[in-house]
């Protein structure tokens, strides 16, 4: 497995890969991916008028307009500064993924991870899990399928995290004499997350054994890939690559358990934000509620939605509020108030983060929808070089 990618030959290795392999297994073809994507997109808007119009039809606006001036903005800072630290703790997990790659500086990781951030608050389909990768390879210099497969293993991990969650509701709920939502639909929501939580296990098993059985997997893999017309089984075969030296951090059990413990941490935090809050408006949350609310919210926007997830966000919060026993007004409240506070800064700090990047969003768009399928300089349609960039000088002309 390889340690880094420190050479200019590596590098240029690397960016060869990005500009071929990638480029041309990404290529969208002019069919059916197209229009699933396109579909998609006006499934995501159509989801998030929908929920809009539920949300809205209830908002009472005398009730909302008397709420600021009684509102302890103490809280409602300190929420913020909680939640952006959820960032910091996924920048510390993807960085130890990354790890056996390439040791990536902490700073750089958290500026990509804004980035993704931003493009799925700004563009449609979460474009930002592709749009991480994507600019994640260009800036570390790492191939984009190795990268990939970093940010897929996030999501398995994520999924333990919502797991924490729920097992830390369901003990405060039942040895902590915390009420709770109806126990109808407490045992749905702890059958759903142990469904979850037992997919997690079993992804990460999986990752486990795909990196410490290599020669069997790959083998095998290209036993089934040589059916394959050959330039197809090539690209395959070379996507496997990238697919086998992202799992070099589960070569040992440290990064693993490493990045599990952050992604409790992640999780927690979320809970946490939730929490104090709540402490800004006249209703007090349990904590076990602000446990409901992040993870109810988390199944919420697993579909389609339009960007900045409008709608779906608002509507989640507030009915996970007032099942928990919140005023409807206040509920409302908090949902819109909550929603401004997770997209506003961070949103704002990922577009900072694109500008230093020398990309646009404009640029992150059009990537995102070839998949890197006609790259220029590497990866991105991007407006300037990024800091510490190599300088391409364009190959001389032919005598």
């Amino acid at each position: 497995m390889a340690n880094g990618l420190g050479s200019d030959q590596d590098q240029a290795r690397a960016r060869g890969e990005l500009a071929g392999v990638e480029g041309d297994a990404g290529r969208t073809p002019a069919g059916g991916t197209g229009r699933k994507a396109r579909l998609t997109v006006v499934a995501g808007i159509v989801i998030g008028v929908v929920f809009t119009w539920l949300f809205v039809r209830r908002i009472d606006a005398d009730a909302l307009r008397s709420l600021p001036a009684r509102m302890d903005y103490r809280y409602v800072a300190l929420a913020t500064v909680v939640y952006l630290l959820e960032f910091v703790f996924r920048a510390i997990r993807w960085q130890i993924l990354l790890a056996p790659l390439r040791r990536v500086p902490l700073r750089q990781v958290l500026s990509v991870t804004f980035v993704g951030f931003m493009a799925n608050s700004l563009l449609p389909a979460r474009a930002g899990e592709l749009v991480k990768p994507l600019v994640g390879s260009r800036r570390f210099r790492i191939p984009f399928s190795s990268v990939l497969v970093t940010a897929i293993t996030e999501r398995v991990f994520d999924l333990l995290g919502l797991l924490s969650v729920l097992l830390l509701m369901t003990a405060l709920i039942r040895f902590g004499g915390t009420p709770g939502p109806s126990p109808r639909f407490l045992l749905w929501l702890q059958r759903s997350g142990m469904a979850l939580g037992a997919a997690g296990v079993a992804g990460l098993a999986l990752l486990f054994v795909l990196a410490a059985r290599d020669a069997w997997a790959r083998g095998l893999f290209e036993r089934i890939t040589s059916r394959l017309p050959p330039p197809l089984a090539g690209t395959a075969n070379k996507l496997y690559d990238g697919l086998a030296s992202g799992l070099g951090a589960f070569q040992s059990a440290r990064g693993p358990l490493l990045a599990g413990a952050w992604s409790v941490a992640v999780w927690v935090n979320g809970a946490v934000s939730i929490w104090v809050m709540s402490w800004a408006f006249e209703f007090h949350l349990a904590f076990a509620g602000a446990c409901f609310v992040g993870l109810w919210l988390a199944i919420a926007v697993t579909v389609p939605q339009a960007p900045g997830f409008i709608g779906v966000w608002q509507f989640a919060v507030s009915e996970t509020l007032v099942a928990w026993g919140a005023p409807v007004a206040q509920a409302q409240a908090f949902a819109i108030l909550f929603w401004l506070l997770n997209f506003g800064p961070a949103t704002a700090i990922g577009v900072v983060a694109v500008w230093r990047e020398g990309l646009s969003v404009r640029g992150i768009w059009q990537s995102s929808k070839r998949s890197s399928g006609e790259p220029r300089d590497g990866v991105f349609v991007h407006d300037r070089a990024p800091p510490g960039a190599p300088t391409r000088t364009p190959p001389a002309p032919p005598p």
